[in-house]
């Protein structure tokens, strides 16, 4: 599969899906449980994307700029 940019368009179902659960009327204790779900779920996802990062080659550098931190940081964070 060849790697392609996300457009700023192609993140509106995401925000969309958060906009609709609050809109679902959750209780708010019931809306927070839904989205901390959500950032265990990234989080793991996360880790793989900059796991897989390493393994095809990229720098530090590189990762750290498509997570918006410094090399150091993302390091820190992220490596071995």
């Amino acid at each position: 599969m060849t790697p392609t940019q996300i457009t700023d368009s192609e993140w509106d179902p995401i925000y969309a899906a958060l906009d609709t659960a609050q809109d679902w009327g959750l209780l708010s204790s019931d809306y927070v449980r839904v989205l901390n779900e959500w950032t265990g779920i990234v989080a793991g996802r996360l880790e793989q994307a900059v796991t897989d990062m390493r393994e095809d080659g990229h720098t530090w550098h590189e990762i750290g700029t498509a997570l918006g931190v410094t090399r150091q940081a993302a390091q820190q964070r992220y490596g071995a």
